[in-house]
């Protein structure tokens, strides 16, 4: 009985709008499930069962921005050479944009430092190090709020499936009768 669907994408960036339209219409036309990660990964402020649910609180108290998910956790800070040492819990790659903890702080790794080398990957359970101004704590949760190569990846597939059609415009007119459009 629904005759109209709002999906809440105000403001969001053109992958996140592409992937969860995607998602509802393979879940309305039951064609299997939504990677939830990738969702979780694109945007998330964490999953509820909403006002539909009678679930009042809708949004963290905690922060109410993009949560991302956890990729790492603080090691320690190196105040000396300004180098936050993170333990990796998932692949992470040149190019992600990550956020400290619950501050509103966030960075794009354009410099990851493996054993004192440049790379452009860390995998999972590495120690790896970034440059970084500001002491954190140990055990600061580090979470990934861009995932570069999923948002390069969802936007090539927006790219081919953008539907594009063919509009021949007609426009007839003259002095003293009323202008014709034709599509």
């Amino acid at each position: 009985g629904i005759k109209s669907f709002k999906i809440e994408g105000r403001m969001k960036r053109p992958e996140y709008v592409y992937a969860i339209t995607k998602a509802y219409r393979q879940a309305i036309d039951h064609q299997g499930k939504a990677n939830i990660e990738e969702l979780k990964q694109l945007f998330n402020r964490d999953f509820t069962k909403g006002y539909l649910f009678k679930e009042n609180q809708i949004v963290s108290p905690v922060f109410s921005g993009n949560r991302g998910v956890v990729v790492g956790k603080v090691v320690n800070y190196d105040k000396k050479n300004r180098k936050l040492k993170i333990k990796s819990q998932m692949v992470i790659h040149q190019g992600d944009g990550i956020r400290i903890g619950y501050s509103d702080d966030g960075k794009v790794l354009n410099k990851i430092y493996l054993k004192g080398k440049l790379v452009n990957q860390v995998n999972t359970n590495e120690v790896f190090e970034i440059d970084y101004d500001t002491f954190v704590k140990q055990d600061t949760m580090i979470y990934r709020t861009t995932d570069f190569s999923l948002e390069k990846e969802t936007n090539k597939e927006m790219q081919t499936a953008l539907i594009r059609h063919q509009v021949n415009i007609s426009l007839h007119g003259r002095v003293g009768q009323q202008a014709i459009l034709s599509l």
